[in-house]
């Protein structure tokens, strides 16, 4: 297998930039794992992951950062569509994101190391400050 034939086979197509992609994924995923709808979200991503969401754009939102990649992804988020997974979200959707994250629902600690993770490297994801993910379904 030549270098191009890995690059192709290692691609996975993504909506917009892959850092906010991941952080919704990772919160999309997680909430699959629980049997609750989350009242609040809390994000821990590495350094690295923070700093390059923190202002990118999210597509088809006009919003931008952590936060919303975080809040799309565990509300509206489509963990089966992998970096695609907030292709479907609405205006709706948004709007209720908006109101989650100026009540203080949504957090994102930029400071988690990059082992140890409970969904992601370098990412964890916590509903209703428990974690989301059992110790057995760790990914």
């Amino acid at each position: 297998m030549d270098f191009a034939d890995l690059i192709r086979r290692d691609m996975k197509p993504a909506l917009g930039v892959t850092e906010p992609a991941a952080i919704a994924l990772a919160c999309a995923k997680a909430r699959s794992l629980s049997d609750e709808t989350p009242e609040k979200v809390r994000v821990r991503v590495n350094s690295g992951i923070f700093k390059n969401a923190f202002t990118c754009g999210i597509p088809n939102t006009g919003k931008v950062g952590n936060e919303y990649a975080a809040a799309l992804g565990c509300w509206f988020g489509r963990p089966d569509k992998e970096l695609l997974v907030l292709d479907a979200v609405t205006e709706e959707d948004v709007l209720f994101c908006e109101r989650q994250i100026a009540a203080g629902n949504v957090t994102i600690d930029g400071t988690a190391a990059q082992t140890g993770s409970r969904v992601m490297p370098g990412q964890e994801v916590l509903f209703l400050g428990r974690p989301a993910v059992k110790e057995e379904e760790k990914i």
